[in-house]
């Protein structure tokens, strides 16, 4: 799969991510750098206001590295379900995990640190995308295997639930799902 990380009309990088393992940058057609790494990567997403590249892999751990392909941090998380899409919040604030398992975890990145925020409750089906509200990181959206939609309110500290809440349904979303899988789970 490919994380667009940059473009404009004379210059344009890419990402290329394998299950195999093999992560690769690429700047106009030529390549920067490559990583080989222990595992599958099964999941990827970038902030370019980060100048960061996440990826999820198939033991349910998540890694950061910078736009130079140097490592950044990781989760401390003991995850044994493969991460199978990623999204970062509009602010670069939260990264949202959805897992094989069904379950998503909320993480707050600052100083360059991955903390659990919030989890919440397991579906009995891999959640396949995920997307986040314009205004405030108010709500997050998530999908699963099964095409079933689900949105969670985000808006009390420490929780979230599902909701059909009216003004949180008609709130902008991110919805460019940026987050990408590789299909493998």
């Amino acid at each position: 799969f490919i994380e667009n990380t940059k473009a404009d009309q004379r210059n344009f990088e890419i990402v290329t991510a394998s299950f195999d393992g093999k992560l690769q940058k690429y700047a106009n057609y030529q390549p920067v750098w490559q990583k080989k790494l222990e595992e599958p990567i099964t999941a990827i997403n970038s902030q370019i206001q980060l100048n960061n590249l996440v990826i999820g892999l198939q033991s349910g751990k998540i890694m950061v590295f910078s736009e130079d392909g140097d490592f950044i941090t990781k989760d401390n998380l003991f995850q044994t379900s493969p991460v199978t899409t990623l999204e970062y919040s509009h602010d670069g604030q939260f990264l949202a995990a959805g897992y094989k398992s069904g379950k998503i975890n909320i993480f707050m990145y600052q100083n360059a640190e991955l903390a659990l925020d919030r989890n919440l409750p397991a579906n009995n089906n891999p959640i396949t995308a995920i997307d986040w509200t314009l205004l405030h990181n108010q709500g997050l959206r998530s999908q699963t295997s099964q095409f079933e939609l689900q949105v969670w309110d985000l808006t009390h500290k420490n929780r979230a639930e599902m909701t059909q809440n009216p003004l949180l349904m008609s709130e902008p979303w991110l919805s460019n799902n940026q987050g990408r899988q590789t299909g493998n789970e």
